[in-house]
């Protein structure tokens, strides 16, 4: 049976959520690996975080993404100081 003739395309809810009838299963997973696979090539060129690795088109002047977290506050913060002392990486 294929998706376009099951309601919702092979998925269905049940009292645990919304579940893939089995014989969906193979088609399911083979379209979300084409979709990764595409986002993979668009994303082949993008700069990485130096700190968490995270893809982004844009880093800041210390290598790093948009992220605020306490790790990356600390190693902006650490950068500055590196910058006032004179130390240079």
């Amino acid at each position: 049976m294929s998706a376009a003739t099951m309601h919702d395309g092979g998925w269905s809810t049940t009292d645990k959520g919304w579940v893939l009838h089995p014989s969906q299963v193979e088609r399911n997973r083979r379209e979300v690996a084409e979709a990764l696979a595409v986002i993979d090539m668009k994303q082949e060129r993008a700069k990485t975080c130096a700190l968490c690795g995270q893809r982004t088109w844009a880093l800041d002047r210390f290598g790093l993404c948009s992220k605020g977290t306490e790790a990356h506050k600390t190693w902006r913060a650490e950068s500055l100081a590196d910058i006032k002392n004179g130390v240079r990486a």
